[in-house]
């Protein structure tokens, strides 16, 4: 249900709900006042929650939960869709949070906030969420999805001894195929990422090369079909012949006269 603009005011000034000021941020892309007003009010969220977690009253899932959903406002509020994009974001903000110098008193981060951080969760969460995105149909377009996976495999590259490009992009693609739901084989991103793993890592120039994503083939069977299908409208209609004409009656000099013969 679309709420109205007065009512968003309303409950972002009285309420001071941050997801009505990114939205009325987002409805007048042109109001520089009110992406400000926005943007001010994540930065404050955003500090809220490192207090609160920082004091110890926030539980690690409620920290995750909270982070996430600011995390949303942030890109959506940015107009950025990406779901690499949106994991590096997820990643900054939880750096954020962790507090290298804890003061006394407060709880050891090493056993929870810090474990979230490490190279492995960073990249677990990055090709989560581009599988979410990818199996869900959000994100089925070649180049857009070559592009999500070569920004994926750049992040799982960081570790301590970091793979070739091309061993984290099959990686990548690994970890995006074993998250496929029941029945993936059949659909058609199923088909764009096998299409786009076989481009890829087949490429001489390496995955960041120069390649046809602009085409996926269609298999056979598809191809058959649709050549069998459209194959009446490309050809003109045919016209049946109509019955035979009579033969023209020869014609007669005008001089004869019935009757008259030259014998």
């Amino acid at each position: 249900m679309r709420i109205s603009p007065a009512l968003l005011w309303l409950k972002a000034h009285l309420t001071g709900s941050v997801a009505a000021r990114v939205k009325l941020s987002m409805r007048s892309p042109s109001d520089g006042l009110r992406f400000s007003t926005a943007v001010v009010a994540l930065h404050n969220r955003e500090t809220r929650l490192t207090s609160q977690w920082r004091r110890g009253d926030l539980t690690l899932d409620q920290l995750m939960e909270r982070s996430r959903r600011l995390t949303d406002l942030r890109q959506a509020l940015i107009h950025v869709s990406s779901p690499t994009a949106f994991a590096r974001s997820h990643d900054n903000l939880l750096d954020h949070v962790r507090d290298p110098h804890p003061p006394a008193g407060t709880r050891a981060l090493a056993g929870s906030l810090e474990s979230l951080l490490s190279p492995d969760q960073c990249r677990e969460r990055v090709v989560s969420v581009l599988a979410d995105a990818v199996w869900s149909g959000r994100l089925n377009s070649l180049h857009t999805l070559r592009a999500e996976v070569l920004a994926a495999a750049r992040i799982s590259a960081r570790g301590e001894s970091p793979p070739t490009l091309s061993d984290a992009v099959a990686n990548v693609f690994d970890a995006l195929q074993a998250r496929a739901p029941l029945g993936a084989c059949l659909s058609v991103e199923w088909g764009v990422v096998r299409h786009l793993r076989t481009e890829m890592l087949t490429n001489r120039e390496g995955p960041d090369g120069p390649v046809g994503t602009n085409c996926l083939p269609l298999p056979a069977a598809l191809r058959d079909a649709e050549r069998s299908g459209s194959l009446p409208t490309r050809l003109s209609p045919l016209t049946l012949d109509g019955p035979p004409k009579p033969r023209r009656a020869t014609s007669l000099k005008p001089q004869w006269r019935p009757g008259a013969s030259s014998c």
